[in-house]
């Protein structure tokens, strides 16, 4: 993990990304501090996510490996820092008290780190995602969320014994998602049906939507003809506010090497799918357009000119020459977008054929935005592995000419420029100095000369 400038409001973060320091840390003040059993103690901290707010907090969710009285076995915890400005933590602590209602391993579900001036939750544990508490009651998962599944899923069908759920992905007050195994029988078969369930849990209020659109493109032309694919709708659970799709088998794209044939061939198949799901009219999805990049470009600059000043006169100058062509920029007409399109979010199953997945950010406007903010995103894995970048100009069109061929349309060339400058810098750029993850940081020199190169 690599250090930022110090910002002034939280001095204490540079520390806190050494794992070992926190390891320590945490065994003095959580434990000791706390007067939490002396058997307890953290053998190892694995920082798994940083998600750094500037200028209000930075929250760090850690895998902890917790030993107990003689050595005994370790046990896996996770935890997650809301790290605060000088002052703040006491508040945000006193106001969690009464949602942490989880026991745990260390006692109660969260503490206040006075010190670093930071509040850690224990998971499940969590100040905005109360459905997750769930996943430590048995008897709720057996008798609320798996009959709910099967209500909408199979009718008629019961359990056979076998229930296991395991978190598979936490993004503190964000949203868990899980893996659902089931066991199944029907009427008087003696068969056992083996499923597999995806669950997803939400922060209130933002399932529904998305649980709706699902439904909208499942039940679509484009996915009965296999022209477009994504994970089967299963059940939306408003109490938990959970939604559940049934479960795919194989990789995301991500997993296959940026110089492969097998990403090459991947790219193109997406190309095609992602042309027919921008001729998808779902209404009522949230709408995205210039004014929102025009505010994300200007919250970047500032962010990044604080951060590395050194860096301020070129992005000023790149930031200018792309809001100088604001008005001039063609604006196609509204599509229906995945909103979150990267490698991770395109799933190759088992007999190849892909399919789009995790389209909690699905909304509607000018399908070349999306493409500029695939393509930088590619630009942007380019400099992470150290590429060349002839290489992805290669990936990026043959991406565009299946897109084109299938949507039968091509996509305007200056209008596709402007936006992949843009999303370098307020999608790429602003993720380095946000996520804080290896030596990104410094990959913002590079996003910044890409802009320029394509803002010219």
């Amino acid at each position: 993990m690599n250090s930022i400038n110090p910002h002034p409001e939280l001095p204490q973060i540079p520390a806190l990304l050494d794992a070992e320091n926190l390891r320590q840390l945490l065994n003095c003040e959580l434990i000791q501090d706390n007067n939490i059993q002396t058997r307890l103690h953290i053998e190892d901290c694995r920082i798994i996510r940083i998600k750094y707010r500037p200028g209000r907090n930075c929250l760090i969710t850690c895998a902890l490996s917790v030993s107990t009285a003689g050595g005994a076995r370790a046990s896996d915890v996770v935890v997650y820092f809301m790290v605060c400005r000088d002052g703040e933590s006491a508040q945000v602590y006193n106001q969690s008290l009464s949602t942490a209602t989880i026991s745990t391993l260390f006692g109660p579900g969260v503490f206040h780190l006075p010190s670093i001036d930071s509040v850690l939750w224990i998971f499940p544990n969590d100040r905005k995602l109360k459905g997750i508490e769930t996943l430590s009651d048995a008897g709720k998962i057996k008798n609320e969320v798996v009959p709910g599944i099967l209500r909408q899923f199979r009718d008629g069908y019961r359990i056979a014994g076998h229930i296991d759920l395991r978190p598979i992905q936490y993004v503190p007050e964000r949203s868990c998602s899980v893996r659902l195994d089931l066991d199944l029988q029907s009427g008087n078969r003696p068969q056992v049906e083996k499923i597999q369930v995806f669950g997803k849990f939400y922060r209130p209020g933002e399932c529904e939507s998305v649980w709706r659109a699902l439904n909208e493109i499942w039940n679509s032309d484009e996915c009965s003809s296999g022209l477009l694919v994504i994970p089967e709708p299963m059940a939306f659970l408003h109490q938990s506010q959970s939604l559940w799709l049934k479960w795919l088998t194989g990789k995301t794209i991500d997993e296959y090497d940026l110089g492969s044939e097998e990403l090459s061939d991947s790219l193109v198949q997406m190309g095609k799918m992602l042309a027919a799901l921008h001729r998808l009219e779902i209404d009522r999805l949230p709408a995205t357009g210039m004014p929102d990049i025009r505010r994300k470009l200007d919250s970047t600059v500032d962010l990044i000119s604080r951060a590395r000043p050194d860096l301020q006169t070129k992005l000023l100058e790149v930031a200018g020459r792309l809001v100088s062509r604001f008005d001039s920029i063609p604006v196609e007409k509204n599509a229906t977008l995945h909103g979150d399109l990267h490698l991770k979010n395109i799933f190759v199953q088992d007999d190849r054929r892909i399919a789009f997945i995790d389209l909690d950010n699905i909304c509607s406007g000018d399908p070349t935005m999306e493409l500029g903010s695939f393509i930088a995103y590619l630009y942007f894995r380019g400099l992470v592995e150290k590429r060349d970048l002839d290489q992805i100009e290669k990936l990026a069109a043959s991406f565009i000419r299946a897109y084109a061929e299938t949507g039968k349309v091509d996509p305007d060339e200056r209008s596709l420029r402007w936006h992949i400058a843009a999303a370098l810098i307020h999608e790429r750029a602003y993720r380095c100095l946000t996520r804080l993850k290896g030596d990104r940081f410094h990959l913002i020199d590079n996003l910044i000369g890409l802009a320029s190169e394509f803002s010219t």
